[in-house]
């Protein structure tokens, strides 16, 4: 079948849980400008729909994650005015993703570079399979790498994303796990059980209490102690029905039945 024909995101919902797997797996799931599109049209989608409390992004096949920016579509476009993702008249798929409301969790099935990997970085937890190959080979293409640039060094000490941005070399998850950047580090035949796991888990709590904490700690990172704790940014929790419902299932010995209110 002609990759033109083929699905290039693949959509799937299980227990408040959305997995978002990238489908192009002939070109390692490179970021065509299609897929972008549809990707943030989902993270968007997800972000809005109630039922969900966490999202999943992946990749199909066990090559790669996501090879990063399609670089055969940029070479076609040449010189013809390309812009780049932060000089686009909408939001890139990396600012979509590190804005969302909601838990996030990467998947890590393959090779993760370039914008791949900037898909990693935008999410707030990671599970990778051991071994897997990561990197940000931009400044070897004349590319800018510019969600890495800002970001990368938040969760990572500063001399590793000084290196790993400067030299463009690729390394592998195993070396990041140490600084914190994989929550998870698995065989690869577990890390769709890790990752469903994981995700369950943050799916069985209270969804107005998941949003808060995820906006105090987006939002307060450069903040006085006592300004982010009292920054009450996001839903509040303590006036919800969910407050109620949540300590009346505590006292019932019984799983809670949250409506999001």
């Amino acid at each position: 079948m002609s990759e033109v024909f083929e699905v290039e995101l693949l959509i799937d919902d299980a227990g408040g849980v959305r997995r978002l797997t990238l489908n192009r797996p002939r070109v390692m799931n490179a970021l065509s400008t299609a897929l972008q599109e549809q990707l943030v049209e989902a993270l968007l989608a997800a972000d809005a729909d109630p039922a969900i409390s966490v999202v999943v992004v992946t990749g199909h096949g066990d090559r790669a994650f996501c090879s990063g920016v399609d670089i055969k579509e940029l070479n076609a476009l040449g010189d013809r005015g390309w812009r780049g993702p932060y000089a686009q008249p909408n939001k890139s798929v990396w600012q979509v993703l590190a804005e969302m409301s909601k838990p996030t969790i990467a998947s890590v099935n393959g090779l993760a570079v370039g914008g791949g990997f900037e898909l990693v970085l935008a999410c707030d937890l990671v599970v990778a399979a051991k071994g897997v190959r990561v990197g940000l080979p931009e400044a070897r293409l004349g590319l800018a790498a510019s969600f890495a640039s800002a970001q990368l060094a938040r969760r990572v000490p500063h001399g590793v994303a000084s290196e790993m941005l400067f030299t463009g070399a690729l390394g592998t998850v195993d070396d990041l796990a140490q600084w914190g950047l994989v929550q998870r580090l698995v065989e690869r035949e577990d890390l769709e059980k890790v990752t469903t796991d994981l995700a369950s888990a943050i799916a069985r709590n209270a969804p107005l209490s998941l949003r808060r904490m995820k906006a105090t700690m987006t939002k307060s990172t450069s903040l006085p102690l006592m300004s982010a704790v009292t920054l009450g940014s996001g839903p509040d929790p303590y006036t919800s029905e969910d407050r109620l419902e949540g300590i009346k299932a505590f006292n019932e010995k019984r799983s809670p039945r949250w409506s999001g209110r």
